[in-house]
C-alpha cells in the first residue's frame, strides 16, 4: 500500500514539473532533452497504471466468474 502512494506522488511530482514548465516557471538551464525525458517519465507512469488497472479488474472479473 505504501508504495501505491509513494508511486503516485511521484508520478504527480513529474506531472507538476512538466506543467510548470508549459507554464514558463522552469530553472532558465532546464534543457529541451531533461524537460522531453520527464515527459517520458510522465508517459511511462500513465501507460503503466492504465495497464495494470485493467489487469486488476479483469483479474476481480475472472476470480467472480
Amino acid at each position: 500500500m505504501a508504495t501505491k502512494k509513494l508511486a503516485a506522488s511521484n508520478m504527480l511530482t513529474f506531472v507538476g514539473l512538466t506543467v510548470f514548465h508549459w507554464l514558463g516557471w522552469t530553472a532558465p538551464n532546464l534543457s529541451e532533452n531533461q524537460t522531453l525525458a520527464l515527459l517520458e517519465i510522465v508517459k511511462i507512469g500513465l501507460g503503466d497504471y492504465v495497464v495494470g488497472r485493467s489487469v486488476e479488474k479483469a483479474t476481480i472479473a475472472w476470480k467472480q466468474s
